[in-house]
């Protein structure tokens, strides 16, 4: 799940923002799981201008703006551009699952 940093720094190009209900929405379509593990991923990127443009159309913002309207963006930063990592990745596990790798083999 993206961290509120999460390349922050492309957010005046146009690119879309974080919903600030992520965290809520992800709980409640995963309520039927048990949460293991968590981890947080963060740290930034020196990027040039091809890969903040590379960046940026690997996302959900490729559907919000066009490549030359992005072009004409991108061209108007340094490069190299740093931009930041925020990101948790969560395990889940489905109680069924939880529950076979605990039964020994035998009472499977």
């Amino acid at each position: 799940m993206p961290g509120t940093g999460h390349l922050r720094e492309l957010r005046p190009l146009g690119t879309i923002s974080i919903d600030p209900r992520k965290p809520q929405r992800l709980a409640g379509a995963y309520r039927d799981y048990a949460r293991s593990g968590v981890t947080s991923v963060n740290y930034r990127l020196s990027l040039d201008h091809a890969d903040l443009t590379a960046l940026v159309f690997m996302g959900p913002s490729a559907r919000h703006i066009t490549p030359p309207a992005l072009a004409g963006r991108v061209r108007s930063l340094p490069s190299p551009f740093t931009v930041t990592v925020d990101l948790q990745i969560r395990i889940f596990q489905h109680p069924r699952a939880l529950a076979w790798v605990t039964t020994p083999p035998e009472k499977r």
